[in-house]
């Protein structure tokens, strides 16, 4: 089994909420990031999550199956 880096669309998990002068971004209760109110502050995320296009993704390690009928090979002795 092997990780690899993905970019996920997580637009439909972030809630926002209005704190003082800013929304504050939610993903499953943990902060991401916040929205300033100005309109010239930029978009203000936790490493990791990237706002593209409207959408909000978040740059995760995904585990990737090997192809499964290699799944049992002995390298060293020269057999699959």
């Amino acid at each position: 089994m092997t990780f690899e880096k993905q970019k996920i669309d997580v637009t439909d998990r972030i809630i926002g909420k209005f704190t003082g002068n800013q929304i504050e971004l939610y993903m499953e209760g943990e902060p991401i990031g916040q929205i300033p109110q100005s309109e010239n502050s930029p978009l203000n995320l936790k490493n990791g999550f990237e706002y593209h296009n409207s959408r909000f993704y978040q740059f995760a390690d995904v585990t990737v199956q090997p192809d499964q009928k290699f799944v049992d090979c002995d390298e060293e002795n020269g057999w699959c």
